[in-house]
């Protein structure tokens, strides 16, 4: 194993007592072996810690495990473990969601060192609400520029790996964007194209405790609409969503997008 691997598989975590053996065992099956394995858990409060040790310490893997000594969210969970990777890529996990494709790494690897005009490579995965399988949605491209990932994201994060040189240091006001995909998505396609993989490759495991499930919708847009408003991206978000909408009416800036410059999203 390199000191420096090709590729950090980050996941991050809270409370996935339930899930956590699972998703990780799924990162061990994977045959690329060039990787390390760093996991940012947020102050769980359940036997998630206790599993991800006992497991790990029986493994020759190289990893790291951080804790945070407080609940900050997924947002600012995700931003430390982003910053303890080594890799010159990331695989982006979370800890209640799982690969079901050994060969992973190996094709989106292989996509990324052929392909240098892209920032990162998806695949398409399953969506399982209790028992029942179905497919993410349907991807009829396999090409992905900024324009096209503002509103409806047709792929789902637990398929991600990306070039870490195109995330930047990230500010602390992207926690208020309430998606950790979205943000990613939009960062990295700003400057290369995300390319699509037609092979199914992950599980995207819906329950009570997603973000997603907590978050309510016009909560996710509204925040969405901030994050690209901080972005300069609100023009081309004005035709986007339920907030997009509300804030641009007849194509022109209404008070509604001055006042949130003027008071609400401030950088903090």
């Amino acid at each position: 194993m390199s000191e420096c691997p090709s590729v950090s598989i980050l996941i991050i975590c809270y409370n996935a007592q339930n899930y956590i053996e699972e998703c990780l065992n799924s990162v061990l099956n994977q045959d690329f072996l060039d990787y390390e394995l760093v996991i940012c858990d947020d102050h769980s409060q359940d036997k998630t810690m206790v599993i991800i040790n006992k497991l790990l310490n029986k493994t020759a893997v190289n990893f790291r495990i951080y804790q945070q000594e407080k609940n900050v969210g997924s947002f600012l969970n995700m931003k430390t473990g982003l910053s303890l990777c080594k890799g010159t890529y990331i695989a982006y996990l979370e800890g209640d969601d799982y690969w079901i494709n050994n060969n992973k790494l190996t094709m989106q690897m292989k996509a990324l060192s052929l392909k240098n005009e892209i920032s990162a490579v998806v695949s398409q995965s399953y969506r399982l609400r209790n028992t029942k399988y179905e497919k993410y949605r349907e991807v009829s491209k396999n090409i992905f520029f900024e324009k096209d990932l503002y509103g409806y994201t047709p792929f789902h994060s637990s398929t991600l790996v990306f070039r870490k040189d195109y995330v930047p240091k990230l500010p602390n006001y992207f926690k208020n964007c309430f998606s950790n995909d979205k943000f990613l998505y939009i960062v990295l396609s700003s400057q290369k194209p995300i390319y699509f993989l037609d092979e199914i490759t992950s599980v995207y495991r819906m329950h009570a405790q997603n973000i997603s499930s907590q978050t309510p919708r016009w909560k996710r847009e509204w925040g969405q609409a901030l994050f690209l408003l901080k972005m300069n991206r609100m023009q081309a978000y004005r035709n986007v969503g339920i907030i997009g909408r509300v804030i641009f009416k007849n194509h022109a800036l209404s008070p509604s997008l001055h006042f949130l410059k003027k008071y609400i999203y401030r950088a903090k």
